[in-house]
This record gives C-alpha cells, structure tokens and sequence, in this order.
C-alpha cells in the first residue's frame, strides 16, 4: 500500500506503475486525508498531515511525470484541498511545524493551504513548461460524512455530504471536457473561487 507521507513508499509506489504494465497516464487525482489529534512527524520529522496531504503528493506527481508526458492525449490532474485552507498557521504555511506549534486545525488547514496554492503553482508552471498539455485543478469535497476527524464524523447527515457526492466534486474536472485549468471546485462539482470561498468562511 502506499503512504504519502513515508517518501520511501512513495518513490516505490510510483516504480512499481511500469512494472505492472502502466505504460502512461492520462488522470492523476491527488487525493488524501488523514487527521492527527496528536503531534506526530514521519522519518524526516515533518508533521504527519503536512507530509501526507502535501509533500507525498508533490514528490508523487514529479516521480509520474514521465508517465503523464507519454499520454497522447491532454492530462488531467486534481488535488484535493478543502475550504479548512483558512485554518492555518498566522504567517501562512508552516513547514517546520514543532510540538509546540501544533494544533490539529492548524496543522490540518496548513496542509490544505499547501495543496491550493501548490495546484496553482503547478497549474502556471506546466503550462508554462508544456502548453495544452496539463489541466491542473483542485477541489473543496465538503465536510464528508466519513470517519476522518471529529467534524465529518459527528454531523448530522443532512449537513455532510456523501462520499459519492465528494467524489463527484473529484470526478468532474478529471473528466469533463469543458473544464478549464486553474480552477477550484466546490460540492458537487462547480467551479468556485478560492478566495470568495475563503471571505464566505470568514463573515
């Protein structure tokens, strides 16, 4: 199995795709989430959700780029972030965060923050670097009736979404040829913007 936030299982991960007979690929959703009431860090000592959420994944997709650039066709790529990007630490993402430092918000929204603004950056850079050829988009899935955190597993219902309604809000921008790069998706599946999303939770 694979896991993001261990680097070794992440190189082995993506090494083991062309021995099974994956000779490209087309779709790549980055898509994670754990949660850690507790400080914990993975072998290099960063913090566990901060690894897992982000780093995992951008060390993931330099590792498959090979693959996606032997696609024949354009080459989508979702990130899952989530609208807890406002929940982070005050000076913006933290990436040394100690014992002392962390909060599970905090350290949670500061993953998320990573996975936006890394999908930004890495949308400007790979079109910059190969035009037409990427469509880098990430998503907010909603507060998903799963057993992530303490939130998602004690609302109600009918305020969560289902995990078919969050994986919806993955799906569409991976699939549907009238999406555009650059974009930020809310449940379940229109386009949104960060920032207005960002104001909405904060009034």
């Amino acid at each position: 199995p694979l896991e993001l936030s261990d680097f070794d299982s992440v190189r082995e991960f993506a090494e083991s795709l062309p021995k099974a007979g994956i000779d490209h690929l087309d779709i790549v959703l980055l898509n994670a989430g754990k949660w850690s009431d507790t400080f914990i860090t993975n072998k290099e000592g960063i913090e566990s959700m901060l690894a897992g959420h982000h780093l995992g994944h951008a060390y993931l997709f330099e590792l498959l780029t090979p693959l996606m650039l032997k696609s024949s066709d354009e080459v989508r790529v979702v990130i899952t972030s989530s609208a807890a990007h406002i929940f982070p630490h005050g000076d913006g993402i933290g990436y040394n965060i100690t014992k002392e430092d962390f909060t599970p918000w905090t350290a949670y929204g500061n993953s998320k923050l990573a996975n936006l603004l890394y999908a930004r950056g890495l949308s400007f850079r790979m079109d910059e670097m190969y035009p037409g050829k990427f469509k880098v988009n990430s998503i907010h899935p909603g507060i998903v009736k799963t057993n992530l955190g303490p939130v998602s597993e004690k609302l109600p219902n009918f305020l969560a979404y289902s995990p078919l309604q969050a994986a919806l809000t993955l799906v569409r921008p991976a699939v549907d040829e009238d999406v555009e790069a650059d974009g930020y998706y809310l449940p379940v599946g229109y386009r949104g913007d960060w920032y207005k999303d960002s104001a909405y939770w904060w009034t």
